[in-house]
């Protein structure tokens, strides 16, 4: 879901007056939270409407307007200017996605399916090793195994593959990180994680959180849920 937020023209703006070095700096800020936030696509501003074009059909029933966008060497140089380029170019330099790969040694299919209906996802690629054009530079027992998988758990994705016996290197070193809101879920979800498993840390009562935990599940992938981050810092124990 996105939106946008405008600032309605007054009869300032409509005449061309470039906003002041001041406001200019508070643009700037509010949209480097934005950034921080992981919110914020772009802060581009509208010329004037003078500036602008009127496009209307034939019938006269449907109108369109042209509008161009300001651009940062429309304005004169600034520490706030300087401050916004820096802001486009951070930006610029962000990744459409960032995902999650894990490996498996044969039960990628088991292991994402599992995760999804623990979780609430949905497998939205699972294709075979047989169906590509690495067919024939794997075993004929390894064809069914997956190749490549992703998992859609809301606004993340967690891909996945299996690797061959004399590839495969058992995950070290990494956890994923899970945040729930409701302890039951959290705790419920844990349980699950641990079943055939092992608990690196109980699910338990922490200085920072109301609960949490640490499991290696039964596919070799370690886990981490948190549930209700305390404001407070300290435990009420």
């Amino acid at each position: 879901m996105k939106f946008m937020l405008i600032r309605k023209a007054d009869e300032r703006t409509e005449k061309g007056v470039m906003p002041s070095e001041c406001l200019l700096q508070a643009m700037a800020d509010y949209n480097e939270r934005l950034m921080q936030a992981g919110v914020f696509v772009t802060g581009d501003g509208l010329k004037p409407s003078s500036e602008g074009y009127r496009i209307e059909f034939s019938d006269g029933q449907v109108r369109l307007e042209l509008r161009r966008y300001f651009e940062l060497a429309d304005f004169a140089p600034s520490a706030a200017i300087e401050k916004h380029r820096a802001l486009g170019d951070k930006l610029a330099r962000l990744p459409v996605g960032v995902s999650t790969h894990l490996v498996f040694a044969g039960h990628c299919r088991e292991a994402l399916e599992f995760y999804a209906d623990l979780m609430g996802g949905q497998v939205r690629a699972m294709l075979p090793y047989g169906d590509t054009p690495m067919a024939e530079q794997v075993p004929a027992s390894f064809r069914d195994r997956i190749c490549h998988a992703e998992l859609v758990l809301g606004a993340h994705t967690i891909m996945g593959a299996d690797r061959l016996p004399e590839c495969y290197q058992a995950p070290a070193g990494n956890e994923i990180a899970l945040q729930y809101d409701d302890i039951a879920l959290g705790e419920e979800v844990f349980r699950a994680l641990a079943e055939n498993g092992s608990v690196r840390m109980p699910f338990a009562e922490t200085f920072w959180a109301q609960r949490f935990g640490m499991v290696v599940d039964r596919f070799g992938i370690g886990w981490m849920v948190n549930c209700g981050i305390r404001e407070d810092g300290c435990s009420s124990q």
